[in-house]
């Protein structure tokens, strides 16, 4: 299981499970480090950060996971567009 190929999940529905579980625990890992980065200063500046990471936070781990992996996939799929 490659954890580094946001795109190529396995199709097993047990490993697909196990996969999806380590992202989001590694993803919690990430945003625990992030939050220790953050000062109370940053929060009583701009209370509007605040409520974005309390809201990304609230959200179970395996559907801030697939909602970034959905994310990436439609910008990976994206076409540049000129005139």
């Amino acid at each position: 299981m490659n954890m580094d190929d946001l795109f190529d999940p396995p199709t097993d529905p047990a490993a697909r499970s196990a996969y999806l579980r380590r992202r989001a625990e590694l993803a919690r890992v990430r945003a625990q480090k992030l939050m220790t980065t953050i000062s109370r200063a940053t929060y009583q500046s701009d209370p509007a950060i605040l409520g974005q990471v309390k809201a990304i936070l609230a959200m179970p781990p395996t559907e801030r996971l697939e909602m970034l992996m959905d994310e990436l996939a439609v910008f990976a799929s994206a076409r540049m567009v000129t005139e």
